[in-house]
């Protein structure tokens, strides 16, 4: 467990060292972001009887530097009834300045109300979002995650679909 989080301090600091400067930077409150969206969700591991589900709910991330956010989702499974949450930082390894494509590496812990989502646990994990519209729909987002439980391996993958509020805060 320690070599992974070794790996990414390593990563982080790279990336704050020699990361482009980004035209976007600004305070936190400016970086917030609030979405809604659906997922459809994927788990490996014992006890998970159901291997998909699909999700609604809503993330929210604020923008730390030009390639570290924190993030928390929390979203809700229809077909098994559950709710599934996480929280975390992302690290951004492409191009800061292009707000229509992005690949992140990902530190969060997780956890849910259903066996097949527990334990809570620390992941480590990787991610893309997609602006595939940037003039017609630029709220509209799509991305996919994937991360695995440092304490039982387990995979929680989740392809999602997103909007997101046209919010302003100051």
């Amino acid at each position: 467990m320690k070599k992974p989080l070794m790996f990414l301090a390593l990563v982080v600091m790279v990336f704050i060292l020699y990361g482009p400067p980004c035209a976007r930077a600004g305070t936190f409150l400016e970086g917030v972001q609030v979405a809604a969206g659906a997922n459809g969700a994927w788990l490996t591991g014992p006890n998970a009887a159901f291997p998909a589900d699909l999700e609604a709910g809503g993330s929210a991330s604020g923008s730390l530097s030009p390639h570290i956010s924190a993030y928390g989702d929390l979203y809700y499974g229809f077909s098994h009834s559950y709710l599934r949450w996480d929280t975390g930082g992302k690290l951004t390894v492409s191009d800061v300045d292009n707000p229509d494509f992005s690949v992140f590496l990902c530190v969060e812990y997780r956890g849910g109300s259903v066996d097949a989502r527990q334990p809570n646990e620390v992941a480590y994990g990787a991610g893309f979002g997609l602006v595939p519209w940037p003039e017609r729909f630029p709220n509209f987002i799509v991305g996919g995650k994937a991360a695995v439980g440092g304490k039982t391996d387990r995979t929680i993958a989740s392809l999602a679909f997103r909007y997101l509020l046209p919010l302003k805060i100051k």
